[in-house]
């Protein structure tokens, strides 16, 4: 449309299916649901929060921080620069550590302020993001 725009100085209309587009993203959830018969619980699944390593955390003042190192990588960056490394004898991947990492997790960003994160990760490869408000 842009393109036509260009060329003729005329628009175009574009119709695009928000269903297709949007279907790609229940590959996971679909699968799961095709597989087991069951509804995915929201905040129980992988990427909806049974993970403590891809989640989100309150700050000190009650602002909200998303986590999403799913990579190694990108955790053990997280872990390095926020100090948390002596955990790391017990990662989070495996289920079983699952509670004691969220406790470890909530525990820390509830100690930092939103500025004392930003100071901290703003110029590091952690997957670590403010939720932005209006």
């Amino acid at each position: 449309a842009l393109y036509a725009r260009e060329k003729t100085g005329k628009g175009q209309k574009i119709a695009i299916s928000m269903m297709d587009s949007s279907l790609p993203f229940l590959s996971l959830y679909g699968g799961i649901f095709a597989a087991t018969g069951k509804n995915p619980e929201g905040g129980n699944e992988l990427l909806s929060g049974k993970l403590p390593n891809y989640n989100v955390y309150r700050t000190r003042e009650g602002r909200w921080i998303a986590l999403g190192a799913l990579e190694d990588m990108f955790f053990k960056t997280f872990l390095r620069q926020s100090g948390l490394e002596k955990h790391l004898e017990e990662f989070p991947a495996e289920e079983k550590n699952f509670s004691k990492w969220k406790e470890i997790l909530t525990d820390y960003f509830a100690s930092k302020t939103f500025e004392d994160l930003n100071f901290l990760f703003e110029n590091e490869d952690s997957c670590l993001t403010p939720v932005k408000t209006m």
